[in-house]
């Protein structure tokens, strides 16, 4: 399975790889568009990005920039990708799953880790 993981945490990023070791990570909004000109079964989405908190979903330097990005151009070898926003700013991952169901993706909102196995000490 091919997954597009945006996250600029590196510790988040390295538990993430621990699970998914083929997954490929990006820290950047444009990091991330560029590699959406690929097809991937999976994308997972941050929205606070550059070691920020609570960013303005405004800006072009977090993940709402790369839900524009899909909205605007809604690539169709994208369609089918399952995305999945990951950000601990609740009202700011609502926001985009909102946004990415509206321009007809599958879209879910489950903070990082919740979906991660824990490992047993």
């Amino acid at each position: 399975m091919k997954i597009l993981f945006l996250d600029d945490d590196p510790k988040r990023t390295a538990q993430f790889l621990k699970h998914y070791p083929a997954a490929t990570c990006v820290a950047t909004s444009p990091d991330c568009i560029a590699q959406l000109a690929s097809e991937w079964d999976e994308i997972r989405l941050d929205h606070d990005l550059g070691g920020e908190i609570y960013v303005d979903s405004q800006r072009v330097d977090c993940g709402m920039e790369v839900v524009r990005y899909l909205c605007t151009h809604r690539p169709k070898h994208l369609q089918q990708t399952y995305f999945i926003v990951h950000s601990y700013n609740d009202s700011a991952a609502l926001l985009m799953c909102s946004k990415l169901k509206e321009c007809g993706y599958s879209a879910v909102y489950i903070p990082f880790g919740y979906d991660l196995i824990q490992e047993k000490p």
